[in-house]
């Protein structure tokens, strides 16, 4: 048989079936007029059997120099069924099949990946670029930001309409992030310019969005809208903010320089900001009157602002009203005919404001009231400070003025302020600070009269001090009265618990003014005019003339001073103020009354206790004041338990003929004790019915409305009809 030449078909049958090595011995043996010839038959062996394969494989296959291969393989790429990219050989067929996978692939899952594509084919980037070039594809897009995905223009529209739709439909600001994960996209595809930003450049969205990438946050019109609304409101009606509040409303904002968008007149302070209004009533507040004292701003102002806060409004108020109360000033003085008479004179008085802390005040104010108040402070600071020392009183001349002069401290200063002129102790403090010059200049001066007028005080008033020590022995004669037959009322009681508790009362009730009257006659003895009465003890006069009507906080004040400073009687009076400051026991003052032999009872001149003739007279004057108490009761449910306790005591003192001085919680303890007693003296009648009156009145307690009233005014006729005690 002839030998077949390169143009037979049966070539092509021939190589499919031999391997290449006998593909190479075989075409080198048939009859080849070139070695183009050799190439188009060993490359249409490869084309049918995988569609590619590369220039430096074929060289080394046929045996060849590549570069002699690649010279003819360029001319003849134009003329045959394959393509010649780089070094790789391909078929028209193998680029058509790739395509159509890929074109698939794409439409499966909206976009694809030339990357991954490379990866997945081995083959070139630049091979799949050329061969999926989107030019040559229907429905695609690409885009330069990211030129390695081909995406189809439906998964486009979708995904964008998935972005808007979830965008627009949101009350409530939308983490990018959330919105990135609900969609399944990656970060390349979603936050690349593509989907996101490019979203935002086509379309206008009813929203903004701030941050980057997986931070970004998108803030829709309408939530931006009805927080700012709310903001606007909360200012409006309470005329303040705090910025703690906007930032927890809308915290996409400075929250100073979102207020001043809602309001261009706000006054932004430290922790908050208010409007013109609050500045208004606050202006109004201070020109309110023509006789201002003072002022706690802090009681005018919103609560909510801080100290700084209030600092920083007033430092910005009061000079604006200081420079609108001089210019009036000055046009009231220098205008011939005030445009009204009131006006100006409400001008004349307004004085400039100062600030202390949050306080406002004047300086007319200060002087005229605060430091004029003081003086009489003052004389008496520099009275005390003399009779102390003794070293003014009986000086004659020569004194010098720094001899005269004593230290005054702050908290002296404060103490006066707040006690005798009212004043806050905050404010005390910092008018201290503001006055404490004129304060020292009306010491000095205070100082220099005491020592003036020392020798014309010198004279005793022996008649106002042998008033008062009458007056307070007839009140401690009454005391101690009170406290004596107290003491041996309670010792009736056998129940311990009983006893303590009613000592504990007595104590309350009778020890503070005994005890307090007590230093007061201890010092009238140590004083030899009333001037060094009132000094020594730093009370007024009609405060030593009326010491029942003291407050109890000044009489403790006084008490600890006195026995204090008290080195002569400090031995008889200390166990005293101990027992008094203990509450409980009352022995230290029952062993007192009790005693003769003290110096002070012995001064006071108080007789023997055990006499039944002042025992009856003190009871038949307790009784009588009792039952004075009881007629002037009416009776009703509200003043029951009133008069169960009288016609208890009452009964008590009928009884034990004894004056018994307790409470009304003590009721029950005392129908107990009164029980056996009136059962066996024929009184069973009175028992039962203070018994009955005892249950009604626990009853309403429970049940209001209760108490019965006809049982009460029975009650009441057996405490005005008792009889005296034998």
């Amino acid at each position: 048989m002839d030998r077949p030449t390169y143009r037979h078909p049966s070539y092509i049958n021939i190589l499919s079936t031999m391997s290449t090595n006998a593909k190479v011995s075989y075409l080198v043996n048939i009859t080849c007029p070139c070695p183009i010839l050799l190439i188009l038959i060993l490359y249409s062996g490869y084309r049918v059997l995988v569609g590619r394969t590369t220039a430096t494989r074929l060289a080394e296959t046929l045996n060849l120099p590549l570069s002699t291969l690649e010279r003819h393989l360029d001319s003849l790429s134009a003329q045959q069924e394959w393509t010649l990219i780089d070094d790789h050989l391909l078929t028209k067929t193998y680029l058509d099949e790739l395509k159509l996978a890929c074109t698939d692939r794409m439409k499966e899952q909206g976009f694809l990946s030339l990357v991954a594509q490379t990866q997945a084919t081995s083959l070139p980037y630049r091979i799949l670029q050329k061969t999926l070039d989107v030019n040559t594809l229907d429905g695609c897009v690409q885009y330069p930001e990211i030129s390695d995905l081909l995406f189809t223009e439906k998964f486009v529209d979708q995904q964008k309409h998935h972005i808007m739709d979830h965008l627009q439909s949101s009350t409530e600001p939308v983490p990018v992030q959330k919105l990135q994960k609900d969609m399944e996209l990656s970060d390349g595809i979603f936050y690349r310019k593509f989907f996101l930003d490019q979203i935002i450049k086509d379309h206008a969205l009813q929203g903004t969005l701030r941050g980057r990438r997986e931070r970004a946050l998108f803030i829709p019109h309408v939530y931006r809208d009805t927080q700012l609304a709310m903001i606007d409101s909360l200012l409006k009606a309470g005329n303040y903010i705090e910025y703690q509040t906007v930032e927890q409303l809308y915290g996409f904002a400075a929250p100073k320089d979102l207020l001043q968008k809602l309001d261009t007149n706000i006054m932004l302070l430290d922790t908050c900001a208010v409007t013109e209004s609050t500045i208004s009533s606050f202006e109004e507040a201070l020109l309110s009157t023509s006789d201002f004292t003072w002022l706690d701003a802090s009681t005018i102002l919103p609560s909510s602002l801080s100290l700084a806060d209030i600092t920083t409004l007033l430092d910005t108020i009061l000079p604006r009203l200081n420079n609108n109360i001089r210019k009036k000033k000055k046009a009231s003085r220098t205008s011939p005919q005030p445009a009204s008479p009131n006006q100006s004179s409400k001008a004349q008085q307004q004085d400039p404001f100062i600030l202390l802390g949050k306080y406002v005040t004047t300086t007319r104010y200060l002087e005229t009231n605060v430091i004029e108040k003081a003086q009489p402070f003052l004389n008496q600071r520099a009275t005390m400070e003399l009779s102390r020392t003794q070293k003014f009183l009986h000086s004659n001349k020569g004194k010098r003025k720094k001899d005269l002069q004593i230290v005054l401290t702050d908290e002296e200063i404060q103490h006066h302020l707040v006690e005798e002129q009212g004043l806050p102790l905050e404010f005390a403090v910092l008018v201290t600070t503001k006055i404490k010059r004129s304060i020292m200049e009306g010491m000095d001066n205070a100082m220099k009269k005491v020592y003036i007028n020392t020798e014309a005080t010198q004279h005793e008033s022996n008649g106002w001090l042998d008033l008062q020590e009458q007056h307070l022995k007839s009140l401690l004669d009454d005391l101690r009265s009170r406290i004596y037959y107290n003491m041996k009322s309670i010792a009736v009681f056998e129940d311990p618990s009983t006893r303590k508790s009613m000592e504990k009362y007595s104590v309350r009730q009778f020890c503070g003014d005994f005890m307090f009257y007590l230093v007061l006659i201890l010092t009238l003895w140590q004083s030899k005019d009333q001037t060094e009465m009132l000094t020594l003890t730093g009370l007024r006069t009609v405060d030593i003339e009326h010491p029942d009507q003291v407050d109890d906080t000044q009489k403790t004040q006084v008490i600890a001073a006195l026995v204090s400073s008290d080195s002569v009687n400090q031995k008889e009076v200390a166990p005293l103020h101990q027992g008094l400051l203990a509450g409980k026991k009352i022995d230290a003052f029952a062993a007192f009354v009790s005693s003769r032999s003290s110096s002070i009872t012995k001064k006071l001149g108080w007789a023997e206790m055990e006499n039944e003739e002042d025992q009856s007279r003190f009871c038949a004057t307790f009784r009588s004041n009792l039952q004075q108490q009881l007629e002037r009761t009416v009776v009703s449910e509200s003043t029951a338990p009133s008069i169960l306790h009288l016609t208890s005591l009452l009964w008590f003192e009928t009884v034990y003929h004894l004056p018994l001085n307790v409470s009304g919680k003590y009721v029950p303890a005392i129908l107990t004790i009164l029980a056996p007693k009136l059962q066996s003296e024929d009184q069973t009648t009175v028992y039962l019915q203070l018994e009955q009156a005892q249950q009604s009145i626990m009853a309403s307690i429970k049940s209001p409305g209760s108490v019965d009233l006809d049982l009460m005014r029975n009650i009441r006729q057996l405490g005005l009809s008792t009889p005296l005690s034998e």
